[in-house]
């Protein structure tokens, strides 16, 4: 099972996906976690240039597809996969759109769209500040849904307000038992 978790920056992606790790590992589901690829380089200081978005996708798909193949109960990522197109350079977005939904037709997963509420801002470790963190949140939610929506996978999309722990943990366990 693929449960990704999708916004723009300092959304609470990283905070609600190793809380669900948790929460899977202790309710005995064997589970791993995916960390958002770029966060190694937006640490310090090496913004991304045209042609990473590509290498970042790449290396997400292989980081999911060896935990899926290893047939553990859960893989979380703070990352969804979808999410690449909207960081990509505009000749690019097609490209990786493509392959990301490939990947989710292939792999299908849980998107977990997080919203931000009033949730603090930390520059640090950011590429973006808030306003354009604001203005990529409206950009992934769109990408998301356009690109379930071409695959038919629309359902497979939960819309959460951060800090909504006890709504996550239902959409969780619902798809954990559809999946089994």
């Amino acid at each position: 099972t693929r449960i990704s978790l999708a916004a723009g920056p300092c959304s609470g992606k990283s905070t609600l996906s190793h809380w669900l790790v948790f929460k899977l590992k202790t309710a005995g589901y064997d589970t791993e976690f995916i960390q958002e690829e770029v966060k190694k380089s937006a640490y310090i200081g090496c913004v991304p240039n045209t042609f990473d978005q590509i290498h970042l996708l790449s290396e997400q798909i292989r980081a999911e597809l060896h935990w899926v193949k290893s047939k553990v109960d859960a893989v979380v990522t703070e990352s969804s996969i979808l999410m690449n197109q909207v960081y990509a350079h505009q000749n690019l977005r097609v490209p990786i759109r493509m392959i990301a939904e490939e990947f989710e037709i292939a792999n299908p997963g849980l998107h977990i769209l997080i919203k931000r509420g009033d949730k603090p801002y930390r520059q640090s470790g950011r590429f973006h500040d808030f306003d354009q963190a604001k203005e990529l949140d409206l950009q992934i939610e769109a990408a998301l849904r356009h690109s379930l929506a071409r695959i038919n996978q629309l359902d497979n999309l939960k819309v959460i307000m951060y800090g909504d722990t006890e709504y996550l943990w239902e959409c969780v366990l619902q798809w954990m038992k559809r999946d089994q």
